[in-house]
């Protein structure tokens, strides 16, 4: 699939700026305001899965990116 974009995606680019926010927008705003994802995530590394030597599927990279995907994607 190409990266084309059509005229009505052009168009609709200058409205992001007054776009109200949505729920799930105010929702994850506030998440990253009261989560310290950062102490979570040192909590929750050393229990992560680690690539082993012998083989098998590979872990996905542990990020706080994955933390906060993670703990807010259940709510939708």
């Amino acid at each position: 699939m190409s990266d084309q974009l059509t005229l009505a995606t052009q168009a609709d680019r200058g409205f992001e700026a007054h776009r109200k926010p949505t729920r799930w927008d105010v929702f994850l705003a506030e998440m990253d305001k009261v989560v310290p994802w950062s102490a979570l995530c040192a909590a929750i590394e050393p229990f992560y899965p680690k690539a082993r030597a012998e083989g098998g599927r590979r872990p996905v990279v542990w990020s706080a990116c994955c933390a906060s995907t993670f703990c807010s994607s259940g709510m939708r």
